[in-house]
């Protein structure tokens, strides 16, 4: 197998997501002109191709999937899911065109401490998975060209990981608000906003320590699980975790980064307030500031109080919150990737 793709979600299918992905595809498909922009054309193409059902936000991009040049059996489709049961309908129809299996999200402490959400532990289960050479991480409510998992495949063949420009949260405004100049909101079509991302990331670069691992990036299995997955420490937030691993994986990496192709990410529903978020400013200045990982593998260590201790003069933490996230960190698990993927008899 070539390609590992790892689609993990916890988002639901809700009435309110499917009317905001409705209403756009709608708009999009009413209009005459695709507009001044140089990536309209492909856009308005591909909404055309690949929005043809919108009743589930996993189907966008599997319709996607189907379309490739890429030869079927030459990647499989990891659906990591927190609840896989809502799923079993939506990819019946995927089954006899591309491989998929769908997997329940493993146990996370962080389940246990509430409704917090637990990116890494979803791409984690993939990782476990995974029989493919290289892994692509996507999402859901994302579409692309067809070409798209072949150029990956013959970069990496050419010594580059790939990250790809996307255009995020696309959604339909009734009333748009002027673009300000120094936002990366654009107009993609009339009413039609997005937020344009990685525009930062050099076309051809050695893995930043402040890459970010979403939407559409690649990494090989075996380096993945030489720095031990995705640290599942940062779990509970959205800081830290896409860059925690990219920092790992600069460290030990034989391979280059590329900016190449672009995915179209729809915008998805406001999330739940009954949504937990840790209190974890310093949490993520550890990540995102801290030079040198001391530990190259994930999953395999435990903050210092001292350590924590060392960034409350930069946002003014409370003791009590430092306490709070410290302790809470000390119940998650460690444990070791390559031991857990021999309980999946791979």
């Amino acid at each position: 197998m070539k390609i590992s793709i790892i689609l993990p979600t916890n988002r639901r299918n809700t009435k309110e997501q499917l009317d905001i992905l409705h209403k756009s595809v709608k708009y999009i498909n009413q209009q005459d002109s695709i507009g001044e922009q140089t990536f309209n054309k492909e856009f308005t193409d591909l909404v055309g191709s690949y929005m043809t059902d919108c009743s589930h936000i996993i189907k966008p991009t599997l319709l996607s999937l189907t379309n490739q040049t890429l030869h079927r059996n030459d990647y499989e489709v990891i659906l990591c899911h927190k609840y896989p049961e809502e799923m079993e309908e939506a990819i019946k129809c995927f089954e006899t065109r591309i491989n998929i299996k769908v997997i329940p999200e493993k146990p996370s402490i962080w389940h246990k401490l509430g409704d917090y959400p637990t990116v890494n532990n979803i791409r984690n289960t993939g990782i476990l998975h995974a029989t493919g050479e290289l892994l692509v991480f996507l999402d859901d409510l994302i579409i692309f060209n067809q070409n798209l998992l072949q150029d990956i495949w013959n970069a990496y063949q050419d010594g580059y990981y790939v990250t790809s420009k996307a255009i995020r949260r696309i959604r339909y405004e009734e009333t748009p608000e002027p673009i300000k100049s120094n936002s990366r909101e654009i107009i993609v079509n009339g009413h039609i906003r997005g937020s344009l991302n990685f525009l930062d990331v050099p076309i051809d670069s050695t893995i930043s320590p402040a890459a970010t691992w979403t939407y559409c990036t690649s990494a090989s299995l075996e380096e993945c699980l030489q720095i031990n997955g995705m640290d599942e420490i940062w779990d509970g937030s959205f800081g830290g975790t896409d860059q925690d691993f990219g920092r790992r994986l600069a460290k030990i990496t034989k391979y280059r980064r590329k900016l190449l192709g672009m995915v179209y990410e729809f915008s998805s529903a406001p999330r739940s307030p009954k949504l937990k978020m840790r209190n974890d400013e310093v949490f993520r200045q550890i990540c995102n500031q801290s030079p040198n990982p001391t530990h190259i593998k994930a999953n395999s260590w435990k903050p210092s109080k001292r350590e924590l201790r060392r960034y409350e003069m930069y946002h003014k933490a409370t003791y009590e919150i430092l306490d709070e996230n410290w302790n809470r960190c000390l119940d998650v698990p460690l444990f070791d990737i390559f031991e857990e993927r021999k309980k999946v008899c791979l």
